[in-house]
């Protein structure tokens, strides 16, 4: 009964599996006192969504109590809490309309019902339990997801300390790559020393992803003195337990992580490859030629060998540049569309171009997927494809929409496209059918699903931003803008947006104050926010990465302009 779900604009119950790892930025500053403040409320992005639900009370700044009150009790209700839910179920089926409609008002209302007890009542056999327990779950499910990533959120936001084991408990509920994110980065924050006893429970556990987010928690929480825990894991059979374990070393200058690194080059996930060989530079300032996703594994192998009879010969000796600024490491790889010569270019590090697509017209977004693939809205041709490794399509999306401008592959799988010449954004799943849209005036060029399951949309003729609630609702929005083409949700809240006709780069915060700009662009079509605080810029020039006074620091298409609709790095 509950395959027909997938109707929910911002489905959470798929994403990675249990076993799947993340790589998340480390937190390595002290983390402050756990009390609240109303500057934190006001600064806080998920403080309404906190009062709406119950979680705090109004006008008023969540609290450790309030944390620990909802993800110990509210995320999992006791015998009485159930028993309550389950009476109301029983009444979806009651003889009197009236019991069966208030019944069902009263599960809808609720600030938490367990899913699994919705999915229970209807394997029962009772049709009218069976049905109505169906549409409820359309609605409580991505609530539940929204509240429970606004209370993870809200301890990484206000640095609320002291709820290791609250949190350790949600992480069973984290289902999507979205509430695993910050659920790891919620329990990075809130760990302390004392917590040590908890986290190493948690890393003998047999739940992969919690073995993962509690050794690197361990490792934050002890700092200097986790190298007794970490160094028995950097043999662990998980490559994301080992990875977490030797980046946690790195961080406090323990040069034996540098081993277990450049074994983790050899790792069958992607993203341990990719990390690990990030970390590696980052630690050591040396640069060695490593393509993560060759696929030749001989190839990469070989590659992988410079690193290892490096580490062997001067490991002991180099001096490490530590903490990590950042864990969040990228392929390298960026996707350029030239528009005007109908192709998309995906360039090396270094700039050379290594893969082009073309025979459809006007490509106006690429963007590279974690398996390798591309995926490709192509404009004049009113259709986006994906295409694998060897640049064969795989999948296409074309109905009667026109004008697609942008494309974000989604967590769950589905698809995200915003069509500027029909004013409509649409999620469709694999099969093309939509499963969420919002029509919208203005023109929308750019359209973002944000962790909240809000989406993020810029309307060029508009000259607006706007945040979309799953209703389609406008929550937020930035307003005089002059034809904003791209907008990109950073991770500390504030906005950077592409505004084509004043033709610069421009970030906002979020009390929508300009907080940083560059300008003097030809025809600015795309910006985007990289891990190392750099900014790629596309326009009719090619494409640049500038630092943050405007220095250019890469600029591979010189000399004739080849005209750059947009830019991915990836």
């Amino acid at each position: 009964m509950f395959g027909t779900l997938q109707v929910a604009p911002r489905p959470l119950r798929g994403g990675n599996p249990a076993g799947r790892w993340l790589v998340l930025p480390m937190l390595f500053w002290a983390v402050g006192s756990c009390a609240a403040t109303p500057a934190a409320l006001a600064a806080n992005p998920h403080a309404k969504m906190l009062e709406d639900n119950g979680v705090t009370a109004k006008d008023a700044a969540a609290t450790l109590a309030d944390v620990r009150r909802y993800l110990l009790h509210k995320l999992h209700p006791d015998r009485a809490g159930r028993d309550k839910i389950s009476k109301l179920i029983a009444g979806l089926g009651d003889a009197s309309f009236a019991v069966r409609e208030k019944s069902m008002r009263a599960l809808m209302n609720m600030a938490y019902v367990p899913s699994s007890m919705l999915v229970a009542a209807s394997k029962k056999g009772d049709p009218e339990i069976g049905w109505r327990a169906e549409k409820i779950f359309k609605v409580v499910e991505p609530k539940n997801a929204q509240v429970l990533y606004a209370v993870l959120g809200t301890v990484v936001e206000e640095k609320i300390v002291g709820a290791s084991d609250a949190v350790l408990g949600a992480l069973g509920d984290c289902t999507s790559h979205d509430l695993k994110d910050v659920a790891k980065r919620a329990l990075l924050v809130t760990s302390r020393a004392e917590d040590a006893p908890l986290l190493r429970e948690a890393v003998r556990g047999s739940d992969p992803f919690a073995r993962i987010v509690a050794t690197a928690a361990l490792g934050k929480s002890l700092g200097p003195k986790c190298s007794g825990d970490m160094l028995p894991l950097l043999d662990d059979a998980d490559a994301g337990v080992a990875l977490e374990a030797a980046l946690a070393l790195g961080n406090i200058g323990d040069r034996r992580c540098l081993a277990a690194l450049g074994r983790l080059l050899d790792a069958k996930d992607l993203e341990a490859r990719v990390t690990a060989a990030g970390a590696l530079a980052g630690l050591t300032g040396q640069k060695f030629v490593f393509t993560a996703y060759e696929k030749n594994l001989d190839v990469r192998r070989k590659q992988a060998q410079a690193w290892l009879d490096w580490i062997a010969r001067q490991g002991s000796d180099v001096k490490l540049h530590f903490p990590l600024k950042s864990t969040r490491f990228i392929l390298g790889r960026t996707l350029v569309c030239l528009y005007a010569e109908n192709v998309v270019i995906e360039l090396d590090s270094e700039g050379k171009q290594t893969q082009m697509f073309a025979g459809l017209r006007y490509p106006w977004c690429a963007v590279g997927l974690p398996n390798g693939h591309r995926l490709i809205a192509w404009y004049g041709s009113h259709c986006v494809v994906e295409y694998d490794a060897t640049g064969k399509e795989v999948w296409k999306q074309q109905g009667s929409l026109k004008g697609p401008m942008s494309v974000q592959r989604l967590p769950n799988g589905n698809t995200l496209i915003a069509y500027h010449s029909s004013h409509r954004v649409i999620e469709v799943d694999r099969a093309g059918k939509t499963v969420w849209q919002a029509a919208i005036a203005g023109g929308p060029g750019d359209a973002r699903r944000l962790p909240n399951g809000n989406t993020l949309v810029t309307l060029m003729d508009g000259g607006k931003v706007v945040e979309l609630d799953r209703a389609g609702k406008v929550v937020w929005e930035l307003t005089g803008l002059k034809s904003p083409r791209t907008a990109q949700r950073l991770p500390n809240g504030n906005t950077l947006v592409a505004e084509f006709r004043r033709q610069r780069a421009v970030e906002f915060d979020r009390g929508k104050k300009e907080v940083w700009s560059r300008d003097g662009f030809v025809n600015i079509f795309d910006v985007q926010r990289l891990a190392n605080g750099n900014t790629l810029v596309a326009d009719s020039v090619g494409v640049r990465e500038i630092d943050r006074s405007g220095k250019v620091l890469w600029q591979p298409l010189k000399g004739t302009p080849r005209r750059a609709g947009r830019a991915r790095r990836y």
